[in-house]
């Protein structure tokens, strides 16, 4: 699995991990190969500065082999507070990916 942080809400062509302050969303792209159909995933989103977890969230994944992608997404069309975050992809009790992102 290779993960990539963004902030478009498309495949993306380039990542980042430091955002700017008016972020008000965050995508993670991410491949997987030789994957049973309908295996359930789940991101897991913190905010480390506060040390808050901000979302679970569990999908299945479609295809055998293919890419796709979770968002995070700050109601009303606020921006993320400034600080250190993170996104924990799994599968069950097994973490595949930790990946973390700074907003400015």
């Amino acid at each position: 699995m290779t993960p990539t942080l963004t902030v478009a809400n498309t495949e993306p062509t380039d990542s980042t991990n430091v955002f700017p302050k008016a972020t008000e969303k965050v995508y993670c792209w991410f491949k997987w190969k030789n994957a049973k159909v309908k295996s359930v995933l789940n991101a897991r989103w913190l905010y480390l500065t506060d040390d808050i977890v901000i979302l679970n969230h569990s999908f299945e994944i479609p295809r055998k082999e293919s890419s796709g992608g979770v968002s995070l997404v700050m109601p009303e069309n606020k921006p993320f507070p400034a600080g250190e975050y993170r996104i924990e992809l799994s599968a069950g009790k097994r973490l595949l990916k930790t990946l973390n992102f700074k907003i400015e």
